[in-house]
């Protein structure tokens, strides 16, 4: 007999606040109501002109932006100043978060099951009734009316499955998707992630691939690239580079061979490859799946094991060597690179090397790590001031996440959540636009098991998801709030690509 789905009331419901992304999150309390929370979308206008019998014809829209969002809080007046009161009185916008969940302490953050957030809030007013009445007793209530962006953010429970990948065996050391579109002019409708590529890990003397699937996982092929045998695809981006082309570029790690590093493209979905040189060194390669980092298709970074990072502003067709970069790194492995923009770059790697950019990378200067003896495997950047980065344990002093909201001058250990052990590993984050959904995999250094966890402020605190048996996680890929892709090693072992949806 199936189960019947749990039913939220409004008993179910609290409400949180949060300053600043990223940092911690405060319950306001007990005895609060939330009105309506509306979640505008864009609206459009016909464009419409006469045809030759003078009858209106519609022949395009126009779109036009979704308003604010607004709603009320309203909560009894106490002696004690409240949250809601706090927040008004800092004058500055915060995030609300609005949660239910039918088990657990409703204050405890990370009990939550459902939960709908509002970014760039603001109270527009806030209005105290029944100060004093002349023949009756009523309780007194403050009300506060809040607008918030536009872009409701809802979440809801995850759970993580295994798709089946056939045959393969090898771990899978990154995953991505690319663009999806609705169905208009430019062709039929491309759904969300339908797409995915993953990086191949060649075993022995084998041809290296990579895994694709054209129907979000339902089945994959290999086409196999043009990279020398016994390399491995570690890392891939997909691109648009015009109207009908959408480009796949990968990069290898090191040839045995010694040959110097690479890149190949495909513009038909691995079909064909175009080899492309990177850089003149021989034995250089990327080591892992955020090697590589594409803004868009004229902003393209490379680090390499050597410590060096290369650009590219065609595509992936050619790349530069940012030259500072390897001064900065001090030729130390690099793991990681990601860009907030098209200027504000973090590359990290082995001995808690971090170098930074405010330029494109023109110009890379070294940069404060969090660990001294980790090596950073992950880095994601927000803003200028705001970086989380992921670490290997080896250093087994603290914990493998540290947030920094000063531009990496100091950093904050990243714990709610997490339970860390010191010795574990995060094998990738990654973060949504909003800068408040992220996904992130750690892996158990000793019983060498991935987990996959997810956080919807920012990465202050984190919430596991159930992940079926494997023995390590490489990268994670967020298509949006409740979809993701995971791919690593299951146990076996055999090839592992986890789809996270609800």
């Amino acid at each position: 007999m199936a189960v019947p789905s749990s039913v939220y009331t409004s008993k179910d419901g609290s409400a949180f606040v949060q300053f600043s992304p990223g940092t911690e999150v405060y319950p306001i309390g007990s005895c609060w109501e939330a009105g309506d929370i509306p979640n505008p979308q864009p609206d459009s206008e016909p464009i419409q002109c006469f045809d030759e019998f003078r009858s209106y014809q519609t022949v395009g829209e126009k779109i036009s932006p979704p308003g604010k969002i607004t709603t009320t809080l309203t909560g009894l007046v106490e002696s004690a100043v409240s949250w809601m009161e706090t927040v008004k009185e800092a004058a500055c916008p915060f995030s609300l978060f609005l949660t239910q969940s039918n088990c657990g302490r409703k204050n405890v953050f990370t009990n939550r099951e459902r939960s709908y957030v509002l970014r760039g809030v603001r109270v527009t007013d806030d209005p105290v009734s029944n100060v004093m009445m002349r023949d009756s007793d009523e309780e007194s209530t403050h009300a506060f009316n809040v607008t918030a962006w536009p872009g409701r953010v809802d979440h809801r429970e995850l759970t993580a499955s295994s798709l089946d990948i056939g045959a393969e065996t090898a771990a899978l050391l990154d995953i991505t998707s690319c663009a999806d579109r609705c169905a208009g002019e430019c062709g039929p409708r491309i759904p969300l992630c339908e797409n995915l590529i993953t990086g191949y890990q060649t075993i022995a003397a084998a041809a290296p691939d990579i895994l694709l699937s054209r129907d979000r996982g339902a089945t994959f092929t290999s086409p196999i690239t043009g990279f020398p045998v016994s390399t491995s695809v570690v890392s891939n981006a997909c691109i648009q580079v015009d109207k009908d082309t959408t480009r796949i570029v990968a990069v290898r790690d090191t040839d045995p061979a010694a040959a110097v590093g690479e890149v190949q493209y495909s513009d038909d979905w691995g079909a064909t490859w175009t080899s492309v040189a990177m850089g003149a060194t021989a034995s250089e390669g990327a080591t892992g799946g955020a090697s590589m980092f594409f803004l868009d298709a004229e902003h393209g970074w490379i680090c390499t094991d050597d410590g060096r990072v290369y650009f590219s502003s065609t595509g992936g067709t050619s790349w530069t060597e940012q030259t500072t970069a390897i001064t900065a790194s001090g030729a130390a492995v690099m793991n990681a690179i990601h860009f907030a923009d098209a200027n504000i770059g973090v590359c990290v790697g082995a001995g808690n090397v971090l170098i930074e950019t405010v330029d494109g990378g023109t110009n890379w200067s070294t940069g404060v790590g969090p660990l001294a003896g980790d090596s950073l495997d992950a880095v994601h950047v927000f803003d200028s001031q705001r970086i989380i980065v992921g670490t290997d344990g080896a250093g087994a002093a603290n914990g493998p996440l540290w947030m920094s909201y000063d531009g990496c001058a100091t950093w904050t250990e990243i714990t709610e959540g997490l339970d860390p052990l010191v010795t574990d590993e995060i094998g990738d984050v990654t973060f949504l636009p909003d800068g408040m959904t992220g996904f992130l995999v750690r892996n158990l250094t000793g019983a060498t098991m991935g987990t996959v966890f997810k956080s919807i402020d920012g990465g202050w605190s984190w919430k596991s998801i159930t992940t079926p048996t494997n023995i390590g996680l490489f990268s994670i890929h967020a298509c949006n709030a409740n979809l993701a892709f995971a791919a690593g090693h299951a146990a076996g072992p055999v090839s592992f690509v986890a789809q996270i949806s609800g």
